[in-house]
């Protein structure tokens, strides 16, 4: 229904409205004066040169409230008080103008619904943001952190709805009036130390928070039957009240928390913060972070926040079990991670708190595939392709240890390729800021040599082959007649050996190369040594 008072907020400008509410009350005051408690007011100590004539104009809006504010205090007139003398000035006398609070952070689906349109419309919530008395903020799951004019500010956690009820600024005094009202959800809120008189209240379905200067947590899961609203305070105090109970609070010092039903409230001490399983700070996208159980919890709260920006959340699970390992985030980067135990009324505990940095998984090497390796050169050496993967691009160092000693390789590719002799390798990569792999070993065997044998006179057989250069390189000789070896050479660096056999026959010669240690792969060939028939020399003698 749009009414005149409605039209002329519309057309007034922002200075207008100002002076609307501080007129208005003003004359609430003084027309409807009922003497507050000293629980809301506002102390002041008087400086020089100060009146309650002056103090009354400066933040009341009228001088006119001068006596009042000294009937207020217990003073016979109001020129009864000089500097240096604390007076209590009711906020209910306050001028006061509308504030507004500021979207620090936003992550994922968060909206906000204008107090000024329809409930159809909703807007995607932004950073710096401004939200009005009267807007509504709803995360599904998203998150947002939203601070207030005193630099206050609230944690709004996945699946919440939340009013902004009431936003308002004591002009001169500085104070601030901010009341919330949250159909469900959570939130951790950090409320700066207040002035006398000053409020910052939260209202959830079973009840409200009312607090000075502290850090607490709220929460009501709507989704769950007989839900309750908790209340946690982790740092100073916080002053909780259910609807309808003739304004009876239940007191809830830091350490304490509060859980309220339809069939009551439930005050017990929070449970202490989980000792985490040692790791390491730096863990990949597929190992996990545990906990030692906490006695006392039925549940755990696990939330993720970037470390750079820790009021930013960026998940929240909770978990029934009594111990767990629980899977860090798929997405690589620094995080503040926190768990909480949960009693069996639903009040949560203290926060156990550590940093982590999440890499990528190691490299996956691949196995090296001598078939696919270049040809044996003169020194003995060949191209060697080293492959891996990984889940994403990086510059990488690849440590390589053999017979040549330890070399280290830089390349963007997921590959290298080493020219490399026989021997025995071991080698890692370790892509820059993440995890380097577990080393891989594999075994470059000489190559098999190419023999020949040609038989001189006698019963001598002469085998040859390729010379090369390595310097580490020899070879072995054995001879061999129907499986039983008649002749070994263990070693020798000449690429030619001459075998006297002890009779005529049929012979195997095998030759292994050998370089650092490693034996290739025997080549032999076959030796035959018969007698020549000696009746052949009788058809020289007529020649001769």
């Amino acid at each position: 229904m749009v009414t005149l008072s409605s039209i002329l907020l519309r057309r007034a400008s922002p200075k207008a409205i100002v002076r609307l509410f501080v007129c208005a009350n003003v004359f609430l005051a003084q027309l409807l004066f009922i003497s507050p408690t000293h629980a809301d007011s506002w102390s002041y100590t008087l400086r020089p040169g100060d009146d309650l004539w002056s103090i009354a104009q400066r933040f009341c809006g009228s001088g006119k409230l001068a006596e009042k504010i000294a009937q207020h205090n217990g003073l016979q007139r109001a020129a009864a008080v000089t500097a240096g003398h604390r007076i209590d000035i009711p906020v209910a006398w306050l001028t006061f103008a509308p504030s507004s609070a500021q979207i620090r952070t936003t992550r994922g689906e968060v909206y906000v619904y204008r107090a000024n349109e329809t409930s159809d419309t909703k807007l995607a919530a932004k950073q710096e943001m401004q939200l009005y008395m009267g807007d509504r903020l709803t995360t599904d799951e998203g998150a947002a952190t939203v601070e207030f004019a005193d630099s206050s500010t609230i944690r709004i956690e996945p699946d919440s709805d939340v009013l902004f009820n009431k936003l308002t600024a004591f002009g001169p005094a500085g104070m601030v009036d901010t009341h919330l009202r949250f159909t469900y959800g959570r939130a951790e809120a950090r409320v700066k130390p207040r002035n006398q008189g000053a409020r910052f209240r939260i209202q959830m379905p079973e009840g409200v928070a009312a607090v000075r200067g502290t850090v607490f947590r709220v929460g009501h899961n709507h989704q769950q039957p007989n839900a309750a609203t908790r209340v946690e305070t982790t740092e100073g105090e916080v002053a909780f009240a259910q609807p309808d109970t003739a304004n009876a609070t239940t007191d809830v010092p830091a350490g304490y928390g509060v859980a309220a039903s339809a069939t009551g409230v439930v005050k017990e001490s929070l449970l202490p913060a989980p000792v985490w399983v040692a790791s390491a700070q730096t863990l990949t996208t597929e190992d996990t972070i545990s906990w030692q159980p906490l006695q006392g919890a039925t549940s755990y709260v696990v939330g993720w926040f970037d470390a750079n920006r820790p009021d930013l959340i960026i998940s929240q699970d909770f978990v029934g079990n009594a111990t767990r390992d629980f899977a860090v985030p798929a997405t690589k980067g620094n995080y503040l991670v926190q768990v909480r135990g949960v009693s069996g009324s639903g009040i949560e505990g203290f926060n156990a708190t550590r940093t982590l940095a999440v890499v990528e998984p190691a490299p996956q090497l691949d196995d090296v595939a001598q078939s696919n390796a270049g040809p044996w050169d003169q020194n003995l050496m060949r191209e060697v392709v080293l492959d891996w993967s990984y889940a994403a691009d990086s510059t990488f160092d690849v440590t390589l240890t053999g017979p040549q000693g330890n070399r280290t390789f830089t390349t963007s590719d997921e590959h290298l390729y080493a020219n490399l002799e026989p021997g025995k390798y071991s080698w890692q990569v370790q892509p820059r800021g993440g995890v380097a792999s577990a080393p891989s070993t594999f075994e470059l065997n000489p190559p098999q040599p190419q023999i020949t044998t040609q038989r001189k006179l006698g019963r001598s057989i002469e085998v040859s082959w390729p010379a090369v250069s390595n310097a580490n390189t020899h070879y072995s000789i054995s001879v061999s007649q129907q499986g039983t070896e008649v002749y070994t050479q263990p070693t020798t660096k000449q690429t030619s050996h001459t075998v006297t056999l002890p009779e005529f026959g049929n012979y195997t010669v095998r030759v292994v190369q050998h370089t650092n240690n490693l034996e290739s792969t025997a080549a032999t060939a076959d030796g035959i040594v018969q007698r020549r028939p000696w009746w052949l020399l009788l058809l020289l003698v007529p020649l001769l």
